[in-house]
């Protein structure tokens, strides 16, 4: 994984055995693996959420934001004004992981309620996998996610 220097965002990288101050129906260590993602980590990772298995590469809010706006200005071959107009606010959307200009000099991010992957797939109760092909981008809370693995499945025949 190579990010530039302004892709990294600081990120209080202290894991200890008492756990920060996140809700009860929160998981704070997956929440401070994804605000490692936040700060440029990539990893494989598997969710369980509400009975569905999700499994693909964490990765952090900017580049979902970011890639969920590629893959929108793709429709049409690019030539659908319309589309370039929501991609573009999507791609405005990731600014919310950004160093604010005016920031302290010890600033980080606020404590991520959302989790973001890529070629993401989403494993049905029969063994299959969802979508066929290349997997998606996907995002879900993570008060939502009721277990976790580290690494990936993948879709059978593969």
């Amino acid at each position: 994984m190579t990010e530039s220097k302004e892709d990294v965002q600081p990120v209080d990288a202290t894991l200890t055995a008492e756990p920060p101050s996140a809700s009860p129906s929160e998981d704070w260590f997956l929440q401070t693996l994804v605000e490692y993602a936040n700060a440029g980590l990539e990893l494989g990772l598997t969710l369980m959420v509400g009975g569905t298995t999700v499994s693909g590469i964490l990765i952090n809010g900017k580049k979902y934001f970011e890639k969920l706006s590629a893959v929108v200005r793709e429709v049409d071959g690019g030539n659908n004004e319309v589309m370039q107009t929501i991609a573009d606010s999507f791609s405005d959307l990731g600014r919310i992981y950004d160093r604010p200009d005016d920031a302290a000099e010890d600033w980080i991010l606020p404590p991520a309620s959302f989790i973001h992957l890529k070629s993401a797939y989403v494993f049905t109760p029969g063994g299959g996998s969802l979508p066929n092909g290349e997997g998606v981008l996907w995002r879900g809370r993570i008060n939502s996610v009721d277990g976790f693995t580290l690494g990936l499945l993948s879709p059978r025949g593969e």
